[in-house]
């Protein structure tokens, strides 16, 4: 029995392309903003079941949500996002569960992770989910340089860049609730 009451449930569609790009200093914010700490609780080579809790850095609002993800391709997927009550969250639960942190910045349908905590494979991946034809001057607009196109890389997957979840991530975790 499922210890987390849904509230809503959407079905999406996701085609995305991953880039690393070189190190990069975002002065300004974006359209949306965001602190997403993901939890892995299930995975295979073709599905993977996360637990989020989105912090919107604009409205201060918080999410939490499962995302079941079954994978078409390297590139495309289907994903169900169940939208949780986030009373029944226990994080002291998800000790030892693997989990990436990460600030995400959203311009258009480009989205900019900063991983705050992960294996270290890298710092920043931009992810295109609008299939921008005209990706290049996007980020030559944002002073964003691409090294290398990792769409097809399965290290680069958010499930394979995890760490455990400890007890100072929790205490960090519990500090940045107080404060947003």
């Amino acid at each position: 029995m499922d210890k987390h009451h849904v509230i809503k449930s959407v079905k999406v569609n996701e085609i995305e392309r991953k880039f690393i790009i070189q190190d990069f200093n975002k002065e300004e914010t974006w359209d949306r903003e965001f602190i997403i700490f993901q939890w892995f609780v299930a995975g295979s080579d073709n599905i993977e079941t996360k637990l989020k809790l989105i912090i919107d850095l604009h409205s201060l609002n918080r999410k939490y949500v499962r995302v079941t993800k079954e994978r078409l391709s390297n590139e495309a997927a289907k994903k169900t996002v169940d939208y949780l009550d986030s009373k029944a969250i226990n994080y002291s639960e998800l000790i030892g569960t693997p989990f990436v942190c990460k600030r995400r910045s959203i311009k258009k349908d480009i989205h900019l992770d900063k991983f705050i905590y992960s294996n270290g494979i890298c710092k920043f991946l931009l992810e295109d989910e609008g299939n921008h034809e005209d990706l290049e001057n996007f980020c030559k607009e944002n002073d964003i340089k691409v090294v290398e196109d990792v769409t097809d890389q399965v290290s680069y997957r958010n499930i394979n860049m995890t760490i455990d979840f400890l007890d100072e991530h929790l205490s960090k975790l519990k500090f940045l609730q107080t404060i947003v």
